[in-house]
């Protein structure tokens, strides 16, 4: 049987000061010589969720400098947030329910990339892609601690988000549980 590698992803979602925290505390994290060339930012998943994802979606988040600026939401977007043709479907319902608060008091951590564009896009949550013989849980921890330093705390609880593929998948995360 051929490898075929998926994606991992963790959310890391709570309050706009916990979220802004975080970004803060990874700055180092942010530059062209690690992954991420654009920025660590706290994104409203309130106004995450009002795009649509047909064309190029920009949200307005906060930096780790604290600074307020414009983001491209990126192609992931897109298939984890809204699902695909065939499997359409939002996580809206299922992060209120597990956090417990309306979406529109939530944010998440996101890192963007520069790709030579004048408006970084990226995600609202952090991963890659797996590697041969890794968990998918695995390859989102790993890619966590690589791409901004963040670890989990053991014990805390994660839940599994739906995603539009068995190949893609994310955990998410409450930002207390985060170091």
């Amino acid at each position: 049987m051929t490898f075929r590698p998926g994606k991992g992803e963790i959310m890391i979602v709570g309050s706009k000061a916990d979220i802004c925290s975080l970004a803060a505390s990874q700055k180092e994290y942010v530059s062209s010589e690690n992954d991420v060339t654009g920025a660590i930012t706290c994104v409203s998943l309130g106004e995450l969720s009002t795009l649509d994802f047909r064309g190029d979606n920009v949200i307005t988040c906060i930096d780790h400098l604290g600074e307020t600026n414009e983001f491209k939401t990126g192609f992931q977007c897109r298939w984890l947030w809204n699902g695909n043709r065939t499997r359409p479907m939002s996580w809206h319902k299922e992060i209120e329910r597990k956090m417990g608060k309306s979406i529109d008091k939530l944010y998440s951590l996101g890192v963007f990339f520069e790709n030579g564009t004048s408006t970084p896009d990226g995600n609202p949550f952090i991963g890659g892609t797996q590697d041969e013989g890794e968990k998918l849980i695995d390859t989102a921890l790993r890619e966590l601690r690589e791409e901004v330093g963040l670890s989990v705390k053991e014990g805390s609880n994660m839940y599994e988000v739906p995603t539009a593929s068995q190949y893609k998948k994310i955990w998410m995360v409450d930002a207390s549980n985060v170091c």
